[in-house]
C-alpha cells in the first residue's frame, strides 16, 4: 500500500484504519475480546483526533492525550494479536510502520500544546 505525505496525525491514520479493520476480523476469528479492544482502541483514536484538531481551547489538548494513550493500547493488542499468532506479521508490519508515524505526530503535537501552556 502506497501512502502519500499527510499534513495531520487524523489524516495519516485515516490511511491505516483499514488495515485495522482487516486485522480485527482476522483477530475475531480467534479471540473475539481482543479484536473488540483493538476496534474499540481504534475508533478511539480517531474520534479524538478528530476532537483534538478543533480550534477551541479547553478539551482539545485533553482530546490529543486520550488519542495518544489509545494510539498505545491499539498497538499493543495489535503485537498481543502477532505473539498469539491471530495476524499475519506482515499486516501488523504495515500497520505499525503507519502507527508508529501517526504516535509521533502526535506526541509533537501533545509536546507543542504543554510548551504553549
Amino acid at each position: 500500500m502506497t501512502h502519500t505525505y499527510r499534513n495531520t496525525a487524523l489524516e495519516l491514520y485515516m490511511d491505516v484504519m483499514p488495515l485495522l479493520a482487516d486485522a480485527g476480523k482476522l483477530i475475531r476469528a480467534h479471540q473475539k475480546s481482543l479484536a473488540n479492544q483493538l476496534d474499540s482502541a481504534a475508533q478511539s483514536v480517531a474520534a479524538n483526533l478528530s476532537e483534538g484538531d478543533t480550534p477551541c481551547a479547553g478539551n482539545s489538548r485533553s482530546r490529543v492525550e486520550t488519542a495518544f494513550g489509545s494510539l498505545r493500547e491499539t498497538r499493543i493488542h495489535l503485537k498481543t494479536a502477532v505473539i498469539y499468532g491471530y495476524l499475519p506479521e506482515e499486516l501488523y508490519d504495515e500497520a505499525e510502520a503507519l502507527l508508529d508515524r501517526v504516535t509521533a505526530m502526535t506526541w509533537r503535537r501533545i509536546q507543542a500544546r504543554r510548551r504553549k501552556g
